[in-house]
């Protein structure tokens, strides 16, 4: 296959002269990569004006989505994966391959709310010099503060959603001829943020309201693949087994392998020049540890080590890493000796890795001394395969990423609740039973007894009395599924073959349960509705009521006033003879 990359100077870096320029240039994560761009295009019916028409979606619910403007139903695109995946450089490549502009921003340097609402404000509507549209790419959301670029994002969000209803609520001759501050605000232009970890809390308001794409690591043929043809473009010679070492050693990251390509392999370059770049990593050094090389003498190999773990600054990771490699290696002792030997060098590292908080001198060096002993006793020429260690680091992003769910059902409880029940107790002793009872078995789909009826009605409540929400999702092969939010599915499975059955579940449990959440909702504004009408017909009543009431107590008064009222006649004496007329005295009270 020919790529379109063509080379550049001689000086350059490898990583920027063979950066991917276009679609089909990208390493892996091809399915992630077509999301993207199929999202983007999306938006060309309200940016480029293609078929401008409402798009409506319909799921299995008959729940009706449609935008006037045909854009997708999530406005923002939220990508997320580890550090050196090539997140950044697939937005910038897809987007500009779809016909856009890319303005970028970078989330966690703004943090001033102002500020980064005139920034944010100005990208999404101004012009530029070429005449593209523009597309806002924001990188390290996840770093940045809640009022910052993620409260201002929400911003956008909501005014654009009152702006829909508005729109929706009104004539179109109307809500053109609006202008000035009445004129709603509407977002037009797509939103890409891409983070490391999408379930931080800063996140926390953002995510159901993004569409989320997680990038995985690029597979090893697809790594190699690519190294070969940058190797026969550079002129590196390399076999397949040193460049799979290769990837193994930057743990699938072809940014770094690209850069030890260009310093580490170059045929132009001596072994002693190569070594003043090259750093290898903890995961590599555990495989060097157990590894004998028949090429060369154990007093060679000994110094070699002893010199890569010198520069290294991960000691405390290679002896740990050892720690948890050596049961599984290849070694001879029939007496089981070494085991309990390494057992007090273990001992040994660990004294003098706390030395240096004691006030007794920096005897961390000495740290690399265990990982020399485990090679002395454990290094073997049968272990040939690769060891693959699970870092810390992985299980501390797993558990941050445990505990920031808990904490979210957590504080979505009321009051009385959350007196009862510790974050502990959330985690180990209520949620599992909590995701049991939102996913009721069915016998049936289509026809429910009494019993299942019983067991629908008890997960509304559950999930109505966990503050839960029932959403849309993706799982990893994209498909689509439905979830809760917060997600407690990673709190309450472990393994990925359960993790998928609960999903499955959820998939089939969950349409039910919106539309019994949906029908309870118009029970109760229809009963709303009865009840506001009964008070309007009572209040005419008693103001009907009323009114007679007051009649007949001004009626009452009325008579009292007549019967009660004395009457006084003066008389003034003397006669005129100018108009002489019999007078009853009957007819001047008529």
């Amino acid at each position: 296959r020919k790529s379109n990359i063509k080379g550049s100077e001689k000086h350059t870096l490898w990583a920027e002269k063979w950066r991917p320029k276009t679609f089909f240039d990208f390493v892996g994560n091809e399915l992630t990569n077509r999301k993207i761009l199929t999202w983007l295009r999306q938006w060309d019916r309200v940016v480029f004006e293609k078929n401008l028409k409402p798009m409506t979606t319909e799921d299995e619910n008959s729940s009706r989505f449609t935008d006037p403007f045909g854009r997708p139903e999530r406005k923002v695109l939220l990508i997320t994966g580890a550090p050196g995946l090539g997140k950044t450089t697939a937005a910038h490549v897809i987007a500009k391959q779809a016909g856009y502009e890319v303005m970028e921003i970078n989330a966690s340097d703004e943090r001033a709310g102002q500020r980064v609402n005139d920034k944010v404000n100005n990208s999404l509507t101004t012009s530029t010099f070429s005449g593209k549209p523009t597309c806002l790419i924001a990188d390290e959301v996840d770093g940045g503060a809640e009022f910052g670029f993620i409260k201002v994002l929400m911003d956008i969000l909501n005014d654009d959603a009152k702006s829909v209803k508005k729109l929706q609520s009104l004539e179109y001759s109307k809500f053109k001829a609006q202008s000035g501050k009445n004129r709603p605000k509407f977002l037009l232009r797509p939103i890409i943020c891409i983070c490391n970890d999408a379930y931080v809390p800063a996140l926390e308001k953002l995510r159901p309201n993004a569409e989320m794409i997680t990038f995985q690591q690029a597979t090893e043929a697809s790594l190699m693949d690519r190294l070969r043809f940058i190797c026969d473009a550079e002129n590196v010679s390399l076999t397949n087994s040193q460049l799979k070492e290769i990837v193994l050693l930057t743990d699938y990251d072809i940014r770094s392998c690209v850069n030890l390509l260009q310093f580490g392999g170059g045929l132009n370059t001596s072994k002693d020049s190569r070594k003043k770049d090259f750093q290898m990593t903890w995961y590599g050094l555990v495989n060097e540890v157990f590894r004998r090389k028949a090429k060369m003498s154990p007093k060679e190999q000994f110094t070699h080590l002893a010199q890569l773990l010198n520069v290294s600054t991960n000691i405390d990771k290679v002896v740990h890493g050892c720690f948890q490699a050596y049961p599984g290696v290849h070694f001879q002792d029939v007496a089981m000796s070494k085991p309990a030997k390494i057992s007090d060098w273990l001992y040994f590292g660990d004294r003098m890795g706390h030395a240096q908080f004691e006030a007794i001198g920096d005897l961390s060096y000495y740290q690399s001394q265990v990982a020399l002993q485990f090679f002395n006793m454990f290094g073997d020429l049968g272990n040939r395969s690769s060891i693959k260690v699970k870092s810390d680091w992985e299980y501390f992003e797993r558990r941050k990423q445990t505990s920031n769910i808990v904490k979210q059902v957590y504080t979505r409880l009321n009051s009385q609740l959350r007196s009862m029940v510790s974050e502990r107790e959330l985690a180990t002793l209520v949620l599992p039973y909590l995701d049991y009872i939102i996913t009721p078995e069915r016998k049936s789909i289509h026809h429910m007894k009494e019993g299942d009826k019983l067991k629908i009605e008890n997960a509304i409540a559950a999930i109505q009395g966990f503050g839960l929400y029932l959403n849309k999702g993706k799982d990893s092969d994209y498909n689509d599924i439905f979830v809760t939010f917060p997600d407690i599915t990673p709190v309450t499975r472990f393994d990925s073959g359960s993790v998928k059955k609960q999903q499955q579940r959820q998939t089939q449990v969950f349409p039910t349960l919106l539309k019994e959440m949906e029908a309870l909702k118009a029970k109760k504004r229809a009963y709303a509705q009865m009840a506001e009408g009964d008070t309007k017909q009572t209040q005419n009543i008693d103001d009907l009521k009323n009114q007679y009431t007051k009649m007949t107590e001004t009626e009452a008064n009325t008579k009292k006033q007549k019967t009660d009222v004395k009457i006084w006649v003066k008389y003034h004496e003397g006669f005129s003879n100018a108009v002489r007329k019999p007078v009853k005295w009957e007819n001047l009270w008529q």
